[in-house]
């Protein structure tokens, strides 16, 4: 069981590159993108015979449905910060040489990526959708390129993964029989629904050659908005953020890492303190918890939870929810 463990894993490895690129077309997902997809689904469309179709593009349908796959409005700099996030992960994984790269970004910076798409204006969209189907599958257009190629992975190795991630589904449960027949009612079976509660204590670590703090606080907030010179994209704030109340605490904790064992399902999970109040929510680890499903390792292995704290003063002097706040300190209103 051991040997086919370890095969179907390093299977899986096979496939760890393509299918973090799709995940991550899915989770930064500029309007381009689906808008493409959108072109590319009227064109699979059109080859078929009227009574084929989705009743959406089947005739007196398909242009109502063609209209409404372009937005009424675009936030030109959202996407473009989009893009730009795109731009800079797939590059980082895949390297400026890679032939999904370049399709998209390989002989444009984004402001001529947009003067080359047809996709960026509704009129010069309605022209495309008027093209047939060979001609829209076919099109030079970057991001019918893009996604048309992002489609062809995706139907490649998603069967495969899927097939892998089964055989490991059945190897854990026979692990976990195995487990149970030796150590009995020793140690808790997983998957009961039952409360599982993980010990631990705030704690920075080391981190990139300097120490991640144990908390961070408002001050950082707008220190990274101002030290990198206010811009929108990474650090930038909404309207309401941009200049901080008077009355709100910036020395407040908005956030701390801890050495509980976090693993996948734990998100949204409360934080507690040995007096049972309830001090933050968990919702993410550190990248190097990545591995704690197999190992835990306290020197850098991190829980990152919202502190309350930051939360009630947020929810106090920004967003200024008295009665909430009441209920939530109170545990009723008044």
């Amino acid at each position: 069981m051991k040997n086919m463990e370890i095969f179907v894993l390093d299977e899986l490895k096979n496939y760890s590159t393509q299918n973090t690129v799709l995940r991550f077309t899915r989770i930064i997902r500029p309007v381009y993108f689906n808008i493409a997809e959108g072109l590319i689904e009227l064109a699979e469309q059109k080859k078929l015979p009227n009574e084929k179709r989705l009743e959406n593009y089947k005739d007196g349908n398909i242009q109502k449905t063609i209209n409404s796959k372009f937005p009424d409005s675009i936030n030109t700099e959202l996407e473009n910060n989009f893009l730009k996030a795109h731009k800079n992960f797939i590059s980082k994984l895949l390297g400026e040489e890679n032939d999904l790269y370049k399709i998209l970004y390989s002989n444009f910076n984004i402001d001529e990526l947009l003067k080359v798409s047809k996709l960026t204006k509704k009129e010069n969209y309605l022209k495309f959708a008027e093209l047939s189907s060979e001609e829209i599958l076919n099109s030079d257009d970057p991001f019918i390129k893009y996604i048309l190629e992002i489609k062809e992975i995706s139907d490649d190795i998603k069967p495969k993964i899927t097939e892998l991630n089964n055989t490991r589904e059945v190897l854990n449960q026979s692990l976990g029989e195995v487990i149970s027949s030796l150590f009995e009612d020793k140690i808790p079976p997983d998957a009961t629904s039952t409360l599982r509660i993980s010990d631990g204590v705030i704690k920075g670590y080391e981190y990139n050659g300097t120490l991640a703090p144990g908390k961070t606080t408002y001050f950082g907030l707008w220190d990274r908005y101002e030290s990198f010179n206010k811009k929108t994209y990474p650090w930038g704030l909404h309207e309401r953020w941009k200049i901080p109340p008077d009355d709100l605490d910036l020395s407040t904790s908005i956030g701390f890492a801890s050495t509980n064992d976090i693993v996948g399902g734990n998100s949204g999970s409360s934080a507690i303190n040995t007096n049972k109040e309830v001090i933050g929510l968990v919702h993410d680890g550190n990248i190097e918890s990545l591995a704690g499903d197999t190992i835990f390792l306290e020197e850098n292995n991190r829980t990152v939870a919202t502190d309350s704290k930051g939360l009630i003063e947020a929810l106090k002097y920004i967003y200024k929810t008295k009665n909430l706040v009441e209920e939530l300190l109170n545990g009723k209103l008044d």
